[in-house]
Formats: C-alpha cells, structure tokens, sequence
C-alpha cells in the first residue's frame, strides 16, 4: 500500500505529543511493508536538517518527508485576533493544492492519509477529491473542527472593515476558485479518531460519521524497556509529582499551583513537583512568578524539555502524573499521549474529568478524578495518595497492565493499517468514496 500523509508539522518540526506519534506511526506502517511518504509544513525548518532547509525532500527511517506546505498562521496564534494577511493566506491555500497534486503525480498514492490540517487550508481535502484518490482522516483534537480558517478570517477580522454583502461576495469567489473550503463542500468521512470524546464531538457537529473508528495513540513499549527499576514510594520521603504537559492556562498549571499552595500548610504531606516540558515565554515567566508569590519555589523544580528517548528514566523518578486539563475556548483534553506513558511507567495517575481522561483512568483503580479547574480537589487527590503509598502502587501496577494490553503503539499501527485498507478495498468494490460522505 502507498500512503501519502499530509500533516500540519512532522518531527523534528513539532509542538506536541500529536506530531512524535504521526512519526512513530509512519515508521511502524514502513516496517510492515507499506510505502509511505509524509507531506508536511515548511515550519520551523531551522529544526530540520540543511537539506529540507533548502526546500528539498528529506529521507528518514520510514519514508520520504516533503515540507513544502504553507500554514495559515504562526502556530502559537492560532484561534487569537492577530493580524493576518487575507492575500497570504488565499495564496497558502492555493500554493499548497499545488503542491499536493504534484506530490500525488511523483508519488501516485493507493491513498491519502489525513493526520491533521490544523493551521492548513482544508482546500487540500477537495484537491484531493478532485483527483479521486481515496482519503482518510485521522482526528486527535476538537481544534480540528474548526471551520476554514479563510472564512473565519472574513467573517471576524475583516467584518469592521468590510461589509457583510461585500464579505459574502467575497466569500463565493474564493470557495468558487476553492480557495475557501465551507463545511458542507469538503465533508470527510473515514475518520480515525483518538477518543470516544472527540467522536461524541464529531457526531454533535455532524462531522465525518460514515467508516469511523476510535484508535486511541499507542505507546512505545521499546522505550519502557531496560529502564531502572521503579523505586516505589513508600511514605519515607515526599511524593514526587510530575506534570509534563506544555505549560499553558488550559493544561490547568494555575490548578496545579494552587493545589500545592493548600497541599503546603502546616501539617501538610510532604509533595514535590517536577515540571517538565515548556511554553510560551510569557505565560511561563507568569507561572514562574505565581510560584515565587506563593512561596512555593522549594515544592517547584523546573526541568525543562526532556528527550524522548529519557522520559522513561524521568518517569521511573517520579510517583504520580498529574493532568489537571482545563475546557477551554472549544478545546479539551483528548486522548494524552503522555499520560498513557506515565501508565506505561507504572505511575498512578491524578486528572480532570476533561475529554478523554476519564476513558484511561477509571476512579479508584488506575487513578484518581476531579472537575477541571477545581484545586481543592486536585489537593484532595495528592492529599490521599501522599497518605496511602499501597494505594500509589496499586494503582501505578494496575495503570501499567492496562496500557500494555490495550494501548501500545503496534496495536494502535496494525489498526489503521487496517482501516486504511478497508478504505481502499471499498472503493475498488464501488462501496464508498473516498473522500465524501
């Protein structure tokens, strides 16, 4: 089978868990004997190597990646009211249907593989019905909803200045070029999605029902192999706390440091917390200052980005994954590639009820539940577990078995692999389309 997947950002150009897994999976779909070729964004080149800089194919240990796309806008600002070029982004929008066709002309693919097209023109979608090739779309995040970012362009940061009748003429020019992609003119179907929540989300906005699946990510259990033994917590020593989401608002830091304000009161279990990974300059040096304010610079270790390859090590040192995910602005949690991770190394497990969370962790035995945004309950989670080290273990011991038989990444490959060639077969059989529903 040929699979071009076309993805927003591909390793090393990435922001988060999404990206390393689009890698882990193409490599897997390589190793059974599938060719594959990622079409992915022109972002952050100076992370790629001199060749892909200069605009040329680069090959890795799977396939050929080509960056060439264009995205709608710096990653970091998307969903904000920034500044935006309309004519940059209607020329993105058709620069990169140019570029899929001539990479389905070089490549002639069995079929195209969607990963994500967050911050990329869903003209791809049509350019590739136009052509008739079959499509499938793997979904992870409800950002992913979203309308073509062209049409929210017009319709929020251009409707002061012009007028909606002038707007709408607008508007019917670009979607008749297919420069603008309206729901109803690009529907998708064959949709992979990571988790329950995002599939209830889909079905509640009518979006991609017709051949969906729910594969959760997988994890890589070479990366779990070989590593220390865990050194169990048994009440001698602080719990260690580890948070290794990207520090944002809506992975819920503030909760996390307002739980270890309550959690540092006289008479208080003895808690650590290690955070790992980083964010946005700003929202950091804020976090940062919460900390100092709150005299918790002793409770706090900042450890920065940690390669993936010695996460594992770093989770075997710590006790407890804490997700304290926030709702927020149309995005909630969807199925963490991290906290399975965390599962994998044996730790118990703290989290909102936010999207996906609650379909890994179930209450009382592979961890510990409370409502987003809610620090009082979070401090009451780490509260009881600093006190109950059984508990801590049982619960790591249970989380492990749990995402060794259900969740690896072998499973999660050998399911789309599965569904990619139901996709074909059906429209070699004349049963389905390829790209509508």
């Amino acid at each position: 089978m040929r699979i071009l997947t076309v993805s927003n950002l591909y390793p090393p150009a990435y922001v988060g868990g999404y990206e390393l897994m689009c890698r882990e999976v193409m490599e897997k779909l390589s190793m059974l004997e599938h060719e594959v070729r990622v079409l992915t964004s022109n972002v952050r080149l100076e992370d790629v190597n001199p060749s892909a800089a200069a605009g040329q194919s680069q090959q890795c240990d799977c396939s050929e990646v080509m960056r060439l796309l264009r995205v709608e806008q710096p990653f970091g600002t998307i969903r904000k009211t920034t500044p935006v070029n309309l004519l940059e982004r209607i020329k993105s929008a058709s620069l990169n249907k140019r570029i899929l066709e001539e990479a389905v002309e070089s490549f002639s693919p069995d079929i195209i593989f969607f990963w994500s097209l967050l911050n990329i023109s869903r003209s791809v979608i049509l350019q590739a019905r136009e052509m008739d090739i079959p499509t499938a779309f793997y979904i992870s995040d409800p950002l992913q909803f979203d309308p073509d970012s062209l049409c929210r362009t017009l319709n929020n940061q251009y409707s002061s200045l012009i007028l909606k009748p002038a707007r709408r003429v607008i508007t019917r020019a670009l979607v008749k070029r297919r420069l603008v992609v309206l729901p109803q003119d690009a529907p998708i179907s064959n949709v992979i999605y990571s988790c329950k929540a995002v599939l209830e989300e889909g079905r509640r906005r009518g979006i991609g029902q017709f051949g969906a699946v729910v594969v959760p990510h997988g994890v890589n259990m070479r990366d779990f192999t070989g590593t220390p033994e865990r050194r169990w917590y048994d009440g001698s020593r602080p719990l260690r706390i580890m948070y290794a989401s990207r520090i944002a608002f809506h992975k819920g830091m503030e909760t996390l440091i307002l739980a270890m304000k309550m959690l540092s009161s006289p008479g208080g279990p003895q808690v650590e917390a290690l955070i790992y990974n980083t964010g946005d300059p700003g929202y950091v040096t804020h976090v940062k200052r919460l900390i100092h304010e709150n005299n918790l610079d002793r409770v706090f270790a900042f450890r920065g980005m940690v390669d993936t390859s010695k996460l594992p090590t770093e989770m075997g040192n710590a006790d407890v994954f804490v997700l304290p995910s926030i709702p927020h602005a149309g995005w909630f949690e969807s199925w963490s590639v991290v906290l399975a991770q965390a599962g994998a190394a044996g730790m118990a497990a703290v989290a909102s009820r936010s999207g996906a969370n609650a379909e890994l962790i179930t209450e009382g035995e592979t961890g510990l539940l409370f409502n987003p945004d809610d620090a009082e309950g979070l401090a009451s989670c780490i509260r009881a577990l600093a006190a109950d080290p059984q508990t801590v273990r049982r619960m790591g011991e249970a989380l492990a078995v749990l995402v060794r038989e259900r969740y690896t990444l072998e499973k999660m490959a050998s399911q789309i692999e599965r569904h990619l060639c139901r996709v074909i077969e059906q429209r070699v059989s004349g049963n389905a389309g390829g790209g509508a529903e």
